[in-house]
């Protein structure tokens, strides 16, 4: 467990990201849009943000045991907040405006495949891809899909698209665009499907342990999470981003 910083202090906050990459929010070799977020917002709050990127299991593991204090980028999961993710609320609903921001998922098959996808029901005649850990596993699995979920990276799902051990991949619809934009094999194989599998808001939650002990200085960060996305510096930033 993480010491507790004394009630007047601002607590230096260590806070876990997910080690997959994710365009434009996250990358590995340089900042992603959400890495200028978080700047943004530790400077609103005049605070030091202590920010490791680790695969997201191990992030939310860490979390709820306490021994960081925050993670992002989470979706909702009722499971999670069982767990000990503390998530922004009005009463029994997400508070929506203390969102990092909405991703969408969608499905992606190769070219012609006999996969269906109406926005309700799912018609995949084999194994659909996922990456390990997401929230969107849950939802596959609800809609009747057997799932492969034991790859973390985005790329490394669509080469199994490619190579046939996947009749499908959910991924984050921004990032799979990208990916396959950017490779010429799978541009020439893959297509993304229509409607979205799902749209999500995606926000920085705290342990359990972290929010009972400073809840005015989260309840702080998440006011100014609203506050940046909202502003034209962020705007700007997420406009003109590549």
């Amino acid at each position: 467990m993480l010491g507790p910083a004394h009630a007047s202090e601002t607590p230096t906050l260590r806070i876990c990201t997910g080690d997959d990459e994710s365009y434009p929010w996250q990358f590995n070799d340089r900042p992603g849009v959400l890495m200028h977020m978080m700047r943004m917002v530790e400077k609103g709050v005049d605070g030091k943000f202590v920010i490791q990127a680790k695969p997201w299991k191990r992030c939310l593991s860490e979390l709820n045991a306490g021994q960081v204090h925050a993670a992002f980028k989470a979706s909702y999961s009722a499971d999670r907040a069982a767990e000990g993710a503390v998530y922004p609320m009005l009463g029994e609903r997400l508070d929506m405006d203390k969102r990092l921001l909405t991703d969408q998922y969608s499905l992606f098959r190769l070219k012609g495949a006999a996969v269906e996808w109406d926005g309700k029901r799912l018609t995949a005649d084999g194994i659909v891809g996922a990456q390990t850990g997401f929230s969107v596993v849950a939802q596959l699995k609800g809609l009747g899909a057997t799932v492969d979920d034991g790859t973390r990276q985005a790329s490394a799902s669509l080469q199994k698209l490619v190579r046939g051990r996947v009749v499908a991949v959910a991924l984050q619809t921004q990032e799979g665009d990208s990916l396959v934009a950017r490779n010429p094999e799978f541009a020439a194989s893959i297509e993304r499907m229509q409607p979205v599998l799902v749209e999500k808001p995606y926000f920085l939650v705290f342990s359990r342990d972290f929010f009972a002990e400073h809840e005015a200085h989260a309840r702080l960060i998440w006011s100014t999470i609203a506050r940046v996305r909202e502003s034209t510096d962020y705007k700007n930033l997420l406009r003109d981003f590549k």
